[in-house]
């Protein structure tokens, strides 16, 4: 029963002392770590899948819209932590320390691993190797493999100073009404190959942030009506309709069924899904109160440690033939164990001590 209120007060809006609901945008969404947990396990599926360890329809390029929902994620969190601040000296502070500390010290962690064992067996798991691959990602101009997403991650945190900027000048709206076009045209000149251009690279992806932020800025605003909505007949077969286009995320699945899917970041049912998602869990739509489970959530806290450590795990597994020892599914239960346990070491070990760290480095 005590479980069952505490779900029960997840999914419902907050009381006042006189019983009536408090309809204000809350500071803490339990939904969203599962979601970024969800993220996560999206990306070790696609990579499992890609493998051979999981059905091939599984791969080929789902785990992509992982990192798009991560980077929507990122960009409604940080405007929803820091655009009802004013932009000044101490508050920048702040925003460079968190950001930088969250990814950064497991980011660098990784790099020099990767360095230490192609120095010595001659062999890296990252594709850097060579001296330019090597300051590329250091400078986080590039990453390589799975790292490719941090740069892009990092990149925007600068962008973001200018945006919030804005905000405080009341022009964000219009900044975002400009940026708007100009990354549809660039998601679909990547993605056409009209130019020769990097998809991994921030100017193809950040629509994805700058959908975080819009939906952040219109729930904050129509938070009660967003609740509202969302219990009624129409809100719960939004919900179904979202359940229904996670099944539907694979881009094998979907052309199968006859719908060529475009990449990720200009995959239209990805660029209706993902605020579609957003909103439910921020609104706490009942539908996805699994997301709030501690299992997920705990995914979510160890989602960045998951995302960058899988990536060894597979490859040995592939190399290993794995799949061939056991079968394909054991292969891949086994990779999930060894890339969750190194996920829970890692975030134990390095992430949050050195966020603590740095955190106190700073504030001193």
């Amino acid at each position: 029963m005590v479980k069952m209120r505490n779900m029960q007060a997840i999914i419902s809006p907050p009381e006042n002392s006189s019983g009536s609901a408090v309809m204000s945008l809350p500071r803490k969404l339990p939904l969203l770590d599962g979601l970024r947990g969800l993220a996560a396990l999206i990306v070790l599926v696609s990579h499992g899948a890609n493998a051979g360890f999981l059905p091939e329809m599984l791969g080929a390029g789902l785990g992509r819209t992982g990192v798009g929902v991560f980077y929507a994620l990122s960009g409604f969190l940080m405007a929803h932590v820091c655009l009802d601040k004013p932009l000044n000296r101490a508050t920048l502070r702040t925003y460079g320390v968190a950001r930088g500390s969250r990814v950064l010290p497991l980011y660098y962690a990784v790099i020099l691993v990767d360095l230490a064992l192609w120095a010595l067996v001659g062999r890296d798991y990252y594709s850097i190797e060579s001296a330019r691959d090597v300051a590329l990602n250091l400078l986080l101009l590039r990453g390589d493999r799975v790292l490719w997403s941090v740069p892009v991650e990092v990149q925007f945190y600068v962008l973001f100073v200018g945006l919030w900027w804005l905000h405080d000048r009341g022009w964000l709206r219009t900044a975002l009404l400009l940026l708007a076009p100009l990354c549809a045209a660039m998601a679909l000149i990547a993605a056409l190959g009209l130019l020769p251009i990097r998809d991994t690279i921030l100017p193809v992806w950040l629509h994805f942030f700058l959908i975080g932020i819009a939906m952040r800025q219109v729930i904050a605003r129509h938070y009660a009506a967003l609740v509202e909505f969302l219990r009624s007949r129409a809100g719960v077969m939004l919900g179904l309709a979202a359940l229904a286009g996670l099944l539907l995320l694979p881009p094998a699945l979907r052309a199968l069924l006859g719908h060529p899917a475009l990449p990720a970041y200009a995959d239209p049912l990805v660029l209706v899904l993902v605020p579609v998602l957003l909103a439910l869990c921020v609104a706490g739509h009942r539908l996805f109160a699994w997301l709030a489970h501690p299992v997920m959530r705990w995914f979510g806290q160890v989602s960045f440690s998951l995302y960058l450590l899988h990536w060894p795990v597979v490859q040995l597994a592939e190399e290993h033939d794995l799949g061939a020892l056991v079968t394909p599914l054991g292969a891949f239960a086994v990779v999930s164990a060894v890339s969750i346990a190194a996920a829970a070491l890692s975030y134990r070990l390095i992430e949050r001590p050195a966020q603590e760290r740095l955190r106190r480095l700073a504030s001193g």
